[in-house]
């Protein structure tokens, strides 16, 4: 496979880390963090102008195209700058979702309003008890005269602190656990009933839980075919989840940049520490499993595009659990070699520590991919 990138993709790449750079120094990124939730309008308005919410996005509805590896190719530079901005919540999961089960009527009227950045949308599609099982959705749409009766209760909407939108899951026949009966819902934050709880995450961007009380939803609401939608949000969480594992690659090239560069300066018994070979050989050891996990992650972009279900879930779980254990080991590493200051606020590769303990549990853990690696193997008679 080539994994190389187009001359536009490293366009994109270059004039997206200079963007970033301007947003997120770390000062900035120090005094948002401290009760910041939503998004920084500024840096909103200079993702739209930079067109990076047309990606993903057909042409027909203002967008710019692409697949999913352009999608990740702006994760990783966001996770590599730890912007704090919704971007992936929404580009990597409510998008796909909108595009593949909406009408025609729907993407004309939402997505023109998203690529100009007027418009914030956030999938909630994880409940209390679903533990990454799409399928387990108790959120139940009651069927009335002229629509349906909304109520239920989904967990950790990344950027439903602040979205205007959501598309969510609910049921609309069957029980909790069965694959037909689940139908998408396109549902106006403002509408009475819709209760959200703000919170931080660990990485410091925005998430909400979010409770619905008995909130009317006429037909028009509804994307696509009611009670087929599994298949849809099994895709789109496939994407999301290539998207995530490019973030925690972002960061840990960060991660490894700011090691390095610690030790070339840091001086102990009369030199400088990275000219210790035991540590020279961990930094080495920090970069190898980085690559690891971008091939891996690069793989998986190619892979979420793809219709055969199984072979897109072993990829990308092939992917989550090898970012997963690169994340884990380069921010064991980054920590000791930075000493006591590593785990301090104040030092920049804690925050990175952090990003990446998230990025690993999101979207199921290793054990869980690992277990799903394991049920798409063939059964031995």
């Amino acid at each position: 496979m080539d994994f190389s990138f187009s001359d536009d993709q490293l366009m994109l790449q270059d004039s997206l880390g200079k963007l970033l750079a301007s947003l997120y120094p770390a000062e900035k990124r120090h005094s948002l963090m401290a009760g910041f939730l939503g998004t920084d309008a500024a840096a909103w308005g200079q993702f739209a102008d930079m067109g990076l919410f047309g990606i993903g996005v057909d042409e027909a509805y203002e967008g710019f195209g692409g697949d999913t590896t352009d999608l990740c190719l702006v994760c990783e530079g966001m996770g590599q700058r730890l912007a704090l901005e919704p971007y992936s919540g929404q580009q990597t999961l409510a998008v796909p979702l909108l595009q593949r089960a909406g009408s025609e009527q729907q993407c004309a009227e939402l997505l023109p309003r998203l690529v100009d950045g007027s418009l914030k949308l956030a999938a909630a599609l994880e409940e209390p008890h679903s533990r990454f099982d799409r399928s387990a959705v108790a959120t139940r749409a009651s069927k009335v005269a002229g629509g349906y009766v909304l109520s239920g209760h989904k967990a950790m909407v990344l950027g439903g602190d602040c979205a205007d939108k959501l598309i969510l899951s609910a049921r609309t026949s069957g029980n909790d656990g069965d694959a037909a009966g689940i139908s998408l819902f396109i549902v106006d934050v403002a509408e009475e009933g819709v209760d959200v709880q703000r919170y931080p995450l660990l990485d410091g961007r925005g998430a909400a839980d979010i409770r619905f009380r008995e909130v009317p939803l006429s037909e028009a609401c509804r994307l696509g075919c009611e009670g087929e939608a599994l298949a849809v949000i099994e895709q789109a969480s496939d994407i999301a989840t290539a998207a995530l594992c490019a973030e925690a690659v972002g960061a840990m090239a960060e991660a490894n940049r700011l090691t390095a560069e610690y030790l070339e300066t840091r001086k102990q018994f009369g030199r400088e520490i990275g000219r210790f070979q035991t540590l020279a050989h961990r930094l080495v050891d920090m970069e190898l499993v980085t690559e690891q996990a971008r091939s891996m992650m690069l793989y998986a972009a190619m892979m979420a595009d793809t219709q055969d279900a199984t072979a897109r879930r072993v990829a990308i779980s092939q992917a989550k659990v090898q970012v997963g254990r690169s994340a884990r080991q380069v921010l064991k590493d980054a920590t000791q070699l930075h000493g006591g200051i590593g785990v301090t606020d104040e030092c920049l590769i804690s925050h990175y520590v952090k990003k990446l303990l998230l990025c690993d549990l999101l979207f199921g853990g290793q054990d869980h991919h690992l277990a799903q690696l394991a049920a798409a193997l063939p059964q031995s008679a």
